[in-house]
């Protein structure tokens, strides 16, 4: 589907129930499609056009997103520019508030 053109914005969907955080939530997807920093800016993005902001702001802040993906693209290693994604990493340990 993101291939076709549709947008989609990723989300936790109950973290303290299911022990997720958005960093997961975009390693998993990112791992399983293989994708890379062309559809990381583009779902990226995809949150703002999304989101329920006057068309002037979410213009405001696409540019304003752009700016700053360019700048940290500019800034990575050419090394480092393929993410291990691999790596398996423990769920967050929530600590449940007690009364």
């Amino acid at each position: 589907m993101f291939e076709a053109g549709l947008n989609i914005v990723l989300g936790t969907d109950d973290p303290a129930m299911f022990a997720t955080t958005m960093g997961h939530c975009w390693r998993t997807l990112f791992a399983a499609s293989r994708w890379h920093l062309t559809e990381a800016r583009r779902l990226s993005l995809a949150g703002i056009q999304a989101s329920w902001l006057p068309e002037p702001r979410k213009c405001e802040l696409s540019c304003e997103f752009e700016a700053t993906l360019a700048a940290l693209e500019a800034a990575i290693d050419p090394a480092d520019r393929e993410l291990d994604l691999a790596i398996e990493r423990p769920p967050p340990q929530w600590r449940w508030a007690t009364r």
